[in-house]
């Protein structure tokens, strides 16, 4: 199957690196926006389609995101599983027999659950709605302001001609985003490389050491 027949997609973001704002709008807009798509099925020329399906972000880390980025808080909802798991409390070894027993109620809440979401309505009259917990995750999430923007502002200068050595500028966002509490939204070297691409700045090499730099900031 492709995502041509899919009804969803999901995407795995790789361990220590965040989903980014550039890559996740993408993706939104291609599939929300109502426009042909095209795709090439193995050994098969290219083939336009409506894209069907939702995409699924999967992550350890929030996706990064700009606050002013309306289309996207329009696309984006932000399901968190937080749920602590009590290492005193042994599994269940008889959980998949117990759920097989509730099969039928199981498939009577989904079918409920998809006519509610198709027609708008369900049998209590009040509609399929986001739970508030998910809307009250994607507005904390929009809302709240970015303290990479505050380490750039505070922390470094800006100029076509600058530029800064990724490790140097990745120990001090570090150190600076440790102090405040703030490392959990850009916590690897791969999520700050990505929030500084969202944000325009070009990766390079340096001519003299191959290390890897950024052009536009430098460190104060």
């Amino acid at each position: 199957m492709t995502v041509i027949d899919a009804s969803i997609v999901v995407d795995w973001v790789a361990p220590g690196a965040s989903p980014t704002s550039a890559a996740m709008a993408t993706l939104a807009r291609l599939s929300t926006g109502g426009d042909d798509l095209t795709a090439r099925r193995i050994a098969k020329d290219n083939t336009e389609f409506k894209p069907t399906f939702k995409f699924w972000f999967s992550s350890n880390f929030e996706p990064v995101v700009r606050s002013d980025d309306g289309a996207m808080r329009r696309r984006l909802r932000l399901i968190i599983f937080n749920a602590p798991r009590d290492p005193n409390i042994p599994d269940d070894t008889l959980l998949p027999e117990k759920l097989r027993k509730e099969y039928p109620g199981i498939l009577r809440w989904a079918i409920d659950g998809c006519r509610a979401w198709q027609f708008g309505r369900n049998e209590y009259g009040s509609g399929l709605k986001e739970p508030q917990v998910v809307v009250d995750a994607v507005n904390e999430l929009f809302g709240r302001e970015d303290a990479f923007d505050e380490f750039l502002d505070e922390c470094c200068q800006k100029d076509l001609t600058y530029q800064v050595e990724t490790l140097q500028l990745w120990n001090a966002w570090k150190a600076y985003a440790e102090a405040r509490g703030e490392l959990k939204k850009y916590p690897s070297d791969t999520a700050m490389r990505n929030a500084l691409t969202a944000r325009g700045y070009q990766k390079s090499k340096a001519v003299s050491t191959r290390r890897s730099i950024f052009k536009g900031p430098r460190l104060k």
